[in-house]
């Protein structure tokens, strides 16, 4: 909700935290972190972008937060706060000071989502140097977006909500497991609410008591005689059965 409205006097608190040493602000924060980290720094940090450098050279704070920060320069080059080129010197700079193979990993992969063309000299020789970036980012996924252009890429990145400000908290939390609703799109294909929550108990019942159909059929089923209404009420009563039981 502070991103959302961009609350810019929370920012300071909100950087504190995402600063914390080792997976601290993982602990407290679990994916909002790895999700919408970067996100989240873009729409509170106004144009503070010292602050976001300072957390990116910070090698206290655990490395995924870092990359979130790396992240945030991308976001607010999408959203228009600050130019592409800006972002793609100071990524030029990350390439020849972060001696961090994660976060080169997780650099050369942003730079493929906002066009690595401009870097492309710095992607190859951090390959070179470490092949181990290609298990995070092949090579050729490189070789794609170098194929595919600058403007179609820069097209797909402005299409890409996770290069852009949180918007809508609502929506965004429709993506957490814990907000998710399995049967949301079933119960759109029913006409007939009783319907679906009958077939929803046995579906249930079923997935708790695989066994409940067999329990069903081994059930003997012992057919009652009838009593009729003449006939002495079956309570003990000493009444008939229509004058007492069964009115």
């Amino acid at each position: 909700m502070l991103a959302q409205f961009r609350v810019e006097e929370a920012y300071p608190i909100v950087f504190d935290i995402f600063s914390l040493p080792n997976d601290m602000a993982f602990d407290l924060l679990g994916d909002v972190m790895t999700e919408a980290g970067g996100r989240i720094i873009a729409s509170l940090c106004g144009d503070d972008l010292e602050s976001i450098k300072r957390m990116i050279n910070n090698e206290v704070v655990d490395e995924y937060t870092r990359v979130q920060a790396v992240n945030a320069f991308a976001v607010l080059a999408m959203s228009g706060d600050i130019p592409r080129e800006t972002v793609i010197d100071y990524y030029r700079e990350l390439f020849h000071t972060l001696d961090n193979s994660t976060m080169l990993s997780m650099l050369i992969n942003t730079c493929v989502t906002i066009y690595p063309g401009e870097l492309y000299d710095e992607i190859k020789e951090a390959y070179k140097n470490n092949p181990a970036h290609s298990e995070v980012v092949r090579t050729s996924s490189v070789d794609r977006a170098m194929k595919k252009g600058k403007a179609a890429v820069l097209a797909d990145a402005s299409d890409n909500k996770y290069l852009h400000k949180i918007e809508d908290t609502i929506a965004e939390l429709r993506d957490w497991g814990c907000f998710e609703n399995e049967y949301n799109d079933e119960y759109d294909d029913y006409d007939d609410e009783e319907a679906f929550f009958t077939d929803l108990f046995f579906d249930q019942l079923m997935k708790n008591n695989p066994d409940f159909i067999s329990q069903i059929k081994r059930t003997p089923i012992v057919n009652e005689p009838k009593i009729g209404r003449n006939d002495p009420c079956p309570c003990g009563s000493g009444k008939k059965y229509k004058k007492y039981c069964g009115k």
